[in-house]
């Protein structure tokens, strides 16, 4: 799993590449627990190069989205592949997520 992340408009974009699980987990939790803290709790995480999560990885993406909630911010996955998709369904989190296509529209979504 290699991670990426910019600021483009006041959101904070973080890219996942490759696999993203479970194990992954706690770096990527530092790295957003460190966007936060900055003050920014708006992300967009970009999964057009991600080619599997597992469940925990999925369930801690949840985790994130219920904090940067809590501090009126937001989260929003960016083209989710098919395997993705699959495995956000099965876990019932596609209706949990905002998912978009393009970042013109999910950095909208957060304004």
């Amino acid at each position: 799993m290699i991670m990426i992340y910019s600021c483009k408009q006041q959101v904070e974009e973080v890219k996942l590449i490759d696999s993203f699980t479970g194990d992954d987990a706690n770096q990527i939790e530092e790295e957003i627990d460190f966007i936060i803290h900055r003050g920014n709790s708006k992300l967009m995480i970009d999964m057009t190069e991600l080619k599997s999560i597992d469940i925990k990885a999925a369930g801690f993406l949840f985790n994130c989205l219920k904090k940067t909630k809590r501090l009126d911010g937001g989260l929003v996955l960016i083209n989710p592949g098919k395997k993705v998709r699959s495995v956000l369904k099965k876990l019932r989190l596609t209706d949990v997520f905002s998912v978009f296509f393009s970042r013109a529209n999910a950095i909208k979504s957060l304004a």
